[in-house]
């Protein structure tokens, strides 16, 4: 049987989440979405990016986080949490209602928008995963793992688990109990099997390409990941975030733009559960 502890010990000993949480930070978010939604994917125009940074209106209004290859020493990945925000006309709709048909959006009159949050801007790079499939794969040819080890190459396959990570965290800490995504296929599919089932709202759209619009309730998926023992919960290791709110740290790259981390508040123990 495949140890799912050891995958994310091997995990942790390649990749780092970091918080973009200062100006050089985040202008490395937007050059990594300026190469894989503008060069990589050709998303967005290059002509309506420029100085090959790939920026909107809601950017100032969320949470970015960057995936970091250890020994490269470059960003690889990021994504952001656009979170609720009240303005002197009270809260503002997340973006996807701006999007979603009339009777679509009726699901989110249900919301407390306080409550809402809207996972986007998941990226992984491609040339990264060209880069690391050239130079890992085994000479002979062997896709499988062996003595519970997983080979080097296929962690690959694992990539996003920091990101999902670092973005269940970020809604912890903010007291989110809904998630909002335009969820891709491919990883909707990744979702699923983590134990992420979120909830079709309408039908197929066309936004940064074929996208389902979807929205979570963050608490059904902490029991069922609890009570299904779910890759997630055993190879993501929330466990202890899910258990202990903000008193949980994750990895963070150790970098000089970074600030200081905020005190936790150890009086909480189950931050979401307590929220609700």
């Amino acid at each position: 049987m495949i140890s799912i502890e050891n995958l994310a010990e091997r995990y942790d000993q390649q990749f780092i989440v970091v918080r973009a949480n200062t100006d050089a930070l985040r202008d490395k978010v937007y050059r990594l979405r300026y190469q894989v939604f503008c060069i990589e994917n050709s998303i967005f125009s290059p002509n309506d990016n420029p100085l090959e940074r790939e920026k909107d209106e809601y950017d100032q209004l969320a949470e970015h986080i960057l995936l970091y290859h250890h020994s490269s020493d470059i960003p690889i990945g990021t994504a952001r949490v656009v979170m609720p925000y009240l303005d002197k006309n009270g809260w503002r709709p997340i973006p996807m209602q701006r999007v979603l048909a009339f009777q679509d959006r009726q699901v989110f009159e249900k919301i407390p928008t306080r409550q809402i949050a809207e996972i986007s801007r998941f990226a992984i790079s491609k040339e990264f995963r060209r880069q690391w499939s050239r130079t890992r794969r085994p000479a002979d040819g062997s896709h499988h793992w062996t003595n519970n080890q997983p080979r080097e190459h296929e962690l690959i396959r694992f990539i996003t688990f920091g990101l999902i990570r670092a973005v269940l965290q970020i809604c912890i800490e903010h007291k989110i109990a809904y998630l909002a995504a335009f969820v891709e296929p491919s990883l909707g599919r990744i979702l699923n099997k983590l134990g992420l089932q979120f909830q079709p709202v309408g039908g197929l759209v066309n936004h940064c390409g074929i996208r389902q619009p979807s929205v979570a309730r963050l608490p059904q998926l902490i029991e069922h990941s609890r009570a299904e023992l779910t890759p997630l919960w055993r190879f993501v290791a929330i466990r202890e975030a899910f258990s202990r709110g903000s008193d949980c740290r994750f990895s963070q790259r150790q970098v000089n733009e970074s600030r200081p981390a905020v005190a936790p508040d150890r009086r909480r123990s189950d931050l979401m559960i307590e929220a609700l």
